[in-house]
């Protein structure tokens, strides 16, 4: 103890916490730095492959040495070359002056054979894909090609003026295209006139309807190098052919003042078993028979416009046309050659062909004229009888007679 009560520092042995500090930090200091420096010696001598056996400084922590290993000895067994030659220089590619020749004959020498062969085929098809030559063409070339190694003096053409060569006018090749076409003619029909006595003056009536036929022809055209050589009818075929129409004009006079009364007039031959039912029901306007402005082929019957109008009978639809004064008009054949007639439709419900039965709707009355109503005949072997004499039931009702007609 001191005089002073404090105890000395040097009797514990031991120094001032601030002194122990600072000796610490020398201590750290002094060592990082050893640290450092042997680690740069270590990475000079590693750079150079030549690091020593001792350590740098006694500082430096020395790490156990591993047991050396044996170095493998190399195998005795030969090893294969490396499949291919790709561990090899590629040989440099060489080109060959290349000689086209056509038809036994030299016609152009390019810089190679691939050149020439690049050459044959961009030439074919230009010949192929000319504007003039028909989708889906054939094309073939006529001539025979070869290529031939030309000598090293061999003079060569560019491949813009040999391609101009063999496309141009005066080429030595032959390239043939062929195609086929199809083209539809129409087979036109003929009306025949024969003028009658047996019908009156001025009565047209068809014996039979002309229609144009319709003919299919199949071509070939072959074209060489481009231009159309020739074309060849190669098949025709008769889609359906023409039918010849037939008229019966009569000439046999008639005294115009004389008009038939209500229900004068002849019933057509119809075969037993058949009858023919009216049209519609409806006010009859005009009658059968001869009148001022000429003579009338059957009846007129006042209806509303869009009235439905039947089949007289069961038969085949021989006649949809609209035909000049008739207008809109429907034909149906029957058995034993029996026609009926209807005029002044303004629809019709039917096609030519078609079968129909008794009472079916063929159409509709037009709405076209001034007094709406049906033109109804009766005909047979091209002549008209009268529709009210023929009919197994008069529905048709009405006092509509003749001009100037008395009752």
């Amino acid at each position: 103890m001191l005089q002073d009560g404090s105890t000395d520092f040097m009797e514990n042995n031991t120094l001032p916490p601030a002194k122990k500090r600072r000796n610490y930090t020398w201590i750290v200091a002094v060592m990082s730095i050893l640290i450092l420096m042997g680690l740069a010696y270590y990475a000079i001598f590693l750079h150079r492959g030549d690091i020593p056996d001792e350590p740098i400084d006694s500082f430096v922590t020395e790490e156990p040495t591993p047991e050396p290993t044996a170095t493998p000895k190399p195998s005795l067994v030969p090893t294969s070359e490396p499949a291919g030659e790709a561990f090899e220089t590629a040989a440099p590619q060489t080109y060959v002056k290349t000689s086209i020749i056509i038809d036994g004959v030299s016609a152009i020498t390019l810089s190679s054979r691939q050149a020439a062969e690049e050459l044959l085929r961009n030439v074919e098809y230009y010949y192929t894909t000319l504007d003039v030559i028909p989708a889906g063409a054939n094309t073939e070339l006529l001539n025979t090609v070869e290529f031939a190694d030309a000598g090293e003096n061999a003079e060569t053409t560019d491949y813009d003026s040999a391609f101009r060569l063999l496309t141009g006018p005066g080429t030595p090749l032959t390239f043939r295209s062929t195609a086929s076409f199809i083209q539809e003619s129409i087979a036109a029909h003929s009306d025949e006139t024969e003028y009658t006595d047996a019908l009156p003056l001025g009565m047209r009536i068809v014996v039979r309807y002309g229609m144009d036929g319709l003919i299919r022809k199949t071509f070939g055209s072959t074209y060489l190098n481009g231009v159309r050589m020739e074309i060849i009818e190669r098949e025709r075929v008769t889609v359906y052919p023409a039918v010849n129409g037939k008229v019966l004009i009569g000439t046999s006079e008639y005294d115009e003042d004389k008009l038939p009364a209500l229900g004068i007039g002849s019933a057509a031959p119809i075969p037993d078993g058949i009858t023919l039912s009216a049209p519609l029901l409806g006010r009859a306007i005009k009658f059968y028979g001869m009148y001022p402005e000429g003579f009338h082929n059957g009846i007129d019957i006042g209806a509303a416009p869009g009235a439905s109008v039947k089949a007289a009978c069961g038969g085949t639809i021989v006649a949809v046309m609209e035909r000049g004064s008739y207008g809109l008009m429907v034909d149906i054949l029957h058995d034993g050659g029996i026609v009926t007639r209807y005029s002044r439709l303004g629809e019709v419900t039917v096609s030519l062909g078609s079968t129909v039965a008794k009472g079916d709707v063929i159409g509709t009355v037009a709405d076209d004229y001034s007094s709406p109503h049906l033109h109804f005949e009766v005909r047979f072997r091209c002549a008209s009888y009268d529709p009210l004499l023929c009919l197994s039931d008069i529905s048709v009702f009405g006092d509509g007679l003749p001009i100037d007609q008395t009752a």
